[in-house]
């Protein structure tokens, strides 16, 4: 079944979402930094969303990202701020309980979510957790470099610039090239508010989430300073309900696929 574009009002104002299949059981999915829904399509995880069709998907644009307006203070794009809005997506859809997962700034949203929420989360899916807490000093004073930059374009121009580095002469994938346009077109001040917010986000506590009774699913890998596996490795220590599957990267889908599938099916039976 197709996926369904729609714009829904949420008390803060509206948000982009977009909703594969009608039925069965819900997960919300948040993406990361950058990468909003017309991102994440052209990336190897946009097939990944229709090869669930037991479940229904619901995707959303963070604020300030994509087709979702920002909202007036840097506060209110914190990633803790930003699970309040996945909460009242799911109020907004009449959905109670749900499965909740993202990639690298989503899971750590998902993560904040089911703190506040844990009677609402059937299960927690957290792919690529981004740096946190002792290891994330380098990505705060990466995004407030960002920040202090003179726009829009002089951001796009620098994310080109650490691409070119980091893939070191090879071909940069489609869904990154399209990235860079796509933050060339931002919006500045959405911009500025979305990277100042993530300069000051972090992961919940560790104590905190060693409380969260919470089955959840690990899936890093290996390789990026950005999303090193020291953070789920921690995750997995902290967490009383976790499990780990260790992907080779983004393109690694299949067995994305299947981990996800089991680890959906076995939470829904308990």
């Amino acid at each position: 079944m197709p996926a369904t574009d729609v714009v829904i009002e949420l008390p803060k104002g509206p948000v982009r979402v977009r909703i594969h299949g009608d039925q069965g059981p819900a997960l919300f999915w948040t993406h990361g930094v950058f990468h909003p829904i017309d991102v994440d399509d052209r990336s190897p995880l946009g097939p990944v969303f229709d090869a669930l069709p037991e479940w229904r998907v619901i995707r959303y644009d963070t604020r300030g990202q994509g087709r979702t307006p920002p909202l007036s203070t840097d506060a209110e794009h914190r990633w803790d701020a930003l699970a309040e809005e996945l909460l009242a997506l799911a109020d907004a859809l009449e959905i109670d309980r749900f499965f909740a997962g993202g990639i690298s700034m989503g899971a750590a949203i998902t993560l904040h979510a089911a703190l506040r929420a844990p009677q609402r989360i059937r299960g927690l899916v957290l792919l690529a957790p981004p740096t946190a807490w002792e290891t994330r000093p380098a990505a705060r004073e990466s995004y407030r470099a960002l920040a202090s930059l003179d726009g829009p374009r002089m951001v796009a121009a620098q994310v080109a610039s650490d691409l070119e580095r980091d893939f070191a002469g090879a071909a940069i994938p489609e869904a990154l090239r399209f990235m860079v346009d796509q933050i060339a077109q931002c919006d500045a001040t959405a911009l500025g508010r979305v990277l100042r917010a993530a300069a000051e986000s972090d992961l919940p506590a560790k104590q905190a989430l060693a409380s969260l009774g919470v089955p959840a699913l690990l899936l890093p890998w290996v390789g990026d300073a950005g999303h090193p596996l020291s953070t789920a490795e921690a995750l997995q220590e902290t967490l009383p309900e976790a499990q780990t599957v260790v992907l080779d990267g983004v393109s690694d889908t299949e067995k994305l696929v299947t981990a996800l599938r089991a680890f959906l099916r076995s939470a829904l039976r308990t």
